[in-house]
């Protein structure tokens, strides 16, 4: 495969993952919860796509040295979105993380009851005296 056909499908392929992390940031930010496991196993199906596209395109520099010149605008619209992808995935990441902190907050933050906060107080009461 010649390096500008590696390069286009490439590309395709960031915008299908563009896509799908911009569907992830609205699920996050609408519902709160993290994605189903539907959308985990859709998200989980583009990386080996991804991991053969780049080995395709490393292999298309290693054959076609001279065609990378004249690729350079290509190379570079991909750098800039493979930029965007990082810093979605990464903004999704801390709505995820913002998430689960909150679910795990609401669970273990329970009320102590009267009798314990009392019973805490007298002892450490007694062991300053």
């Amino acid at each position: 495969m010649k390096l500008a056909e590696s390069l286009q499908q490439y590309v395709l392929l960031c915008e299908k993952i563009h896509h799908l992390l911009q569907e992830e940031n609205r699920i996050l930010q609408s519902t709160r919860k993290p994605p189903g496991a539907a959308f985990l196993a859709r998200k989980s199906e583009l990386l080996p796509r991804l991991d053969a596209a780049r080995l395709a395109i490393g292999l298309g520099r290693a054959m076609e040295p001279a065609e990378v010149d004249s690729q350079t605008s290509m190379i570079k619209r991909l750098q800039k979105k493979m930029l965007t992808l990082l810093l979605l995935d990464r903004e999704n990441e801390k709505l995820l993380l913002k998430c689960s902190m909150q679910a795990d907050a609401l669970r273990s933050a329970s009320r102590p009851s009267a009798h314990l906060v009392s019973r805490a107080y007298s002892q450490a009461a007694s062991a300053a005296a």
